[in-house]
């Protein structure tokens, strides 16, 4: 691929902490006591993220409602529950008179979308053991209500498309994608999430980076014609470029 534009997205400062993650929805456990921020990444059919729980108030007498971090990893289902993974649970408290205390364990977690729960999320020590169940809204307007697109109503954008990088056709499974274009004997991969595709390249002669293959993301229109994209060589480092396209039609 050849240099043609550097593209370069600034964050506001308020999010410099939290930019690493793409997804971030707020919510609260099922009964109410805890309040909770889920943020994660899709990339392929891996998710990866950290849930924050924050304690309810410190009150003598009465029950502890802990605070913590729950950092997981996970893979797309296509199916209800969207995402199934492991997770490692820290909870701690942070009440004056219970100092320095804190309980680490593994265990599960699903990850899903319904049209009654909404985003929900269930973790569990094993499969025999009760869950704890957390309801999330989406963090802004940006977001998708549904980030892992299992739906019937998922847009297609399988077909023929004319792009930067040549004939590009793209095949489509949920929100799974696949194809290849004309430059180079290219290939990409990648997970369909509202308007945004986001994946991995590759090249001859190697299919391989720093040089032959990295990440891509596509933003898509609102009827899925045309789309304005970004790719990079391997998985760090600046965006590279413009990749656009439309669709033949």
């Amino acid at each position: 691929m050849r240099k043609l534009l550097i593209f370069v997205t600034i964050f506001p400062l308020y999010l410099m902490a939290i930019n690493s993650y793409k997804y971030i929805y707020y919510g609260y456990e099922s009964n109410h006591k805890r309040e909770a921020k889920l943020m994660f990444n899709i990339l392929n059919k891996n998710v990866n993220g950290i849930m924050l729980i924050k304690g309810s108030q410190c009150k003598k007498g009465q029950p502890l409602w802990l605070s913590g971090e729950v950092k997981f990893n996970g893979h797309l289902t296509n199916k209800i529950p969207q995402v199934k993974g492991v997770a490692k649970i820290k909870l701690y408290s942070n009440c004056s008179f219970i100092k320095n205390y804190s309980m680490v364990s593994k265990g599960y977690i699903d990850i899903g979308y319904n049209k009654k729960e909404h985003l929900f999320v269930k973790l569990y020590k094993n499969s025999n053991s009760k869950s704890s169940i957390w309801y999330f809204l989406k963090h802004d307007s940006s977001l998708p209500d549904n980030p892992f697109g299992v739906s019937a109503n998922i847009p297609s954008i399988a077909g023929v498309w004319q792009t930067s990088f040549g004939k590009m056709i793209l095949k489509q499974k949920g929100s799974n994608v696949w194809g290849s274009y004309t430059h180079d004997k290219g290939k990409i991969v990648g997970n369909l999430q509202g308007k945004i595709l986001t994946g991995t390249w590759s090249e001859s002669p190697t299919y391989s980076p720093p040089k032959d293959a990295g990440t891509f993301q596509f933003i898509f229109d609102f009827k899925r014609n045309k789309f304005n994209g970004w790719w990079k060589y391997g998985f760090s480092g600046k965006w590279e470029d413009t990749w656009d396209g439309y669709k033949d039609l």
